[in-house]
């Protein structure tokens, strides 16, 4: 014959026995470094690259840091963000950027009008043990170009924080 209907469903079992709590991660290492420079620096421009002088660190952990030049000590995801106020003595275009192990990381491409300005660039770059940093700057007509930073905090400032591993 026929299949008859289904019957009513039964009542809910019992709650079984929670589980292991999982091992608890590893710390996460936090590494950054503020590095700048607060007194004015004249820089004789070319299309070369010239690397702004850094002399002072704010604060540091997991970075090195020597002759302008930041190494870092733990591999990660950082946020490298920098900032110069400064003017040149003629209008023109002008580069300023990071350098990450020798390579140009960001850069903002930018007219010197003659007259005081910030300039303020970021970038989110991937990090390996040992990568250095350097903050340069850079004229695009290959004319020389006396480009000079104020003396308030804009002699050049480097920041560079770790977001995650």
């Amino acid at each position: 014959g026929p299949v008859g209907p289904q019957g009513i469903q039964g009542p809910q079992g019992v709650a079984g026995t929670p589980g292991l709590t999982g091992a608890t991660g590893a710390p996460s290492t936090s590494a950054y470094i503020n590095y700048y420079n607060t007194l004015p620096q004249t820089l004789n421009l070319t299309d070369q690259m010239t690397f702004l002088t850094l002399t002072s660190v704010g604060g540091s952990s997991g970075f090195s840091y020597q002759n302008s030049i930041a190494t870092a000590s733990v591999a990660g995801t950082y946020l490298v963000s920098y900032e110069v106020q400064a003017s040149s003595n003629r209008d023109e275009t002008v580069y300023i950027g990071v350098l990450q192990s020798g390579n140009i990381i960001h850069r903002l491409k930018v007219n010197s009008t003659g007259t005081q300005q910030l300039w303020v660039g970021s970038t989110i770059v991937s990090v390996n043990v040992n990568d250095t940093f350097q903050l340069y700057a850079a004229c695009g007509s290959g004319e020389n170009t006396t480009f000079t930073t104020n003396d308030y905090g804009g002699g050049g400032t480097l920041n560079i924080v770790r977001l995650s591993d």
